[in-house]
């Protein structure tokens, strides 16, 4: 009887692991794919190779000010704003 309810809990345990497994496979891939969507989409043309100072730029942290919103990330910033400034020096 003992070695049963033991047997049992392992089946359990073991049907969970493998359940787990096959889900945090697929949240991987999911993962993988939009981020490899998010890469295509700040390297095409569209962007114009981000240089600092660049209408490309502009694209480019607006489009990533986007994706943190619609991810609900919230801003650091004591102004509620996800750009930080800084000085730069084009050499």
């Amino acid at each position: 009887m003992v070695y049963r309810k033991v047997f049992c809990r392992f089946l359990v345990l073991f049907s969970l692991l493998l359940f787990k497994h096959g889900w945090c496979q697929s949240v991987e891939k999911e993962l993988i794919k939009n981020f490899k969507q998010h890469i295509a989409t700040l390297a095409s043309d569209g962007f114009e190779g981000r240089e600092t100072g660049t209408k490309g730029e502009k694209l480019a942290y607006e489009y990533i000010v986007n994706e943190f919103k619609k991810t609900g990330l919230n801003p650091k910033d004591e102004d509620g704003d996800y750009l930080q400034s800084f000085e730069f020096t084009n050499g």
